[in-house]
């Protein structure tokens, strides 16, 4: 399936996660997301925010891969939305990150995405560690039930060995208002080695899901949806691309806003073969909001004649910055400040 792409570049989304050998009984696993902004700014919490990284978003965690349960769990944000400032009232989008910690010893099979949501969602913390989590629990048991690691014993690897990598990465593109959305997943499995061979000994296998995505943005709607798979074995022999257009097919139409990821799993939760296609369904959501942001460059200029102080935003409510006894969601409410581009108002 060769992706054909049309218009402008505005946004990329990637989240990776990477198992490791550890020690026995144990996995490594290393999770990272970017959203990189590709053109313009947006004026949002009261600031400018420039094209470029504006989210990285890290997790540590360490799995007990006979148990399918999560040991320890860190976040690490390097680069955040909103820093401590005069204007978040010194709050951070790093405050929660510590609610991680009590999802140790959770299962990592039904009801992981509950429990992350709880811990992390809405207005208890981050939208963006919480997309990490969901897809590292999920990343995490489907590797664990493949053919590569479904047997897996920990003294044929060396210690830190990768064992297994999946890369989402998301595209979005515009074109006389129409917002494209690209999306490539690839697992790459890993075989044990020595540690220093050539690179093609580690490999253990390969599968590549693509997916293109027409959205109308005045009803956040798909208007069109295509999706295809395949595998590539050690001797370069790819297997053809499979259409999954049955598979997506009732979705068309559908409304990227919230009780989507309900749609979207009553379609394909119970098989567990399409994994891998519904982890990049449900990130679709969040890929397209991000690409919003940014969509059309005069709205940055429009915001000067919202009523509000802090320009674009998140919902109320829908993380730790935007809750609605937060210090951006007062600014919102607070009586609009005097508009240097305003006329004065004349007092007889």
């Amino acid at each position: 399936m060769e992706l054909q792409v049309h218009g402008h570049p505005l946004h990329t989304r990637s989240l990776s996660i990477t198992l490791y050998a550890a020690e026995a009984e144990s996995m490594r696993v290393s999770a990272e997301l970017v959203d990189l902004r590709k053109r313009g700014f947006v004026p949002v919490g009261g600031d400018l925010q420039p094209a470029g990284i504006v989210h990285l978003m890290q997790l540590e965690a360490e799995v007990d891969f006979a148990a399918r349960r999560l040991r320890r769990i860190e976040a690490k944000q390097p680069r955040v939305a909103f820093e401590p400032s005069e204007r978040t009232a010194g709050e951070s989008c790093r405050d929660p990150a510590g609610r991680l910690d009590a999802l140790a010893g959770a299962g990592l099979g039904e009801g992981w995405a509950r429990a992350v949501g709880e811990r992390v969602g809405g207005p208890r913390g981050c939208t963006h560690i919480l997309t990490l989590a969901q897809l590292l629990g999920s990343t995490v048991s489907w590797a664990l039930e493949s053919d590569e690691l479904r047997d897996f014993d920990s003294d044929a690897w060396p210690e830190r060995a990768k064992l297994f990598r999946r890369d989402l990465i998301f595209d979005g593109y515009c074109e006389d208002g129409r917002l494209q959305l690209v999306g490539q997943l690839t697992d790459l499995a890993f075989r044990p080695a020595a540690a220093v061979v050539a690179p093609l000994e580690r490999f253990g296998g390969l599968y590549e899901l693509r997916l293109v995505a027409d959205v109308e943005t005045e009803r956040f709607s798909i208007a069109s949806l295509r999706a295809a798979d395949r595998h590539r074995s050690i001797e370069g022999v790819a297997t053809p691309w499979r259409d999954l257009g049955s598979d997506v097919a009732d979705l068309v139409g559908t409304e990227l806003r919230a009780g989507v990821s309900a749609t979207i799993l009553r379609q394909l939760a119970d098989r567990p073969e399409a994994q891998p296609l519904l982890a990049a369904l449900l990130n679709l959501t969040p890929a397209y909001y991000q690409c919003l942001a940014n969509l059309a460059e005069e709205v940055p200029f429009d915001v000067r004649h919202r009523a509000d102080v802090v320009g674009m935003g998140g919902l109320p409510g829908s993380c730790y910055m935007w809750r609605t006894d937060g210090a951006l969601h007062q600014l919102r409410t607070e009586p609009r400040h005097q508009n240097r581009h305003e006329p004065e108002e004349v007092k007889s």
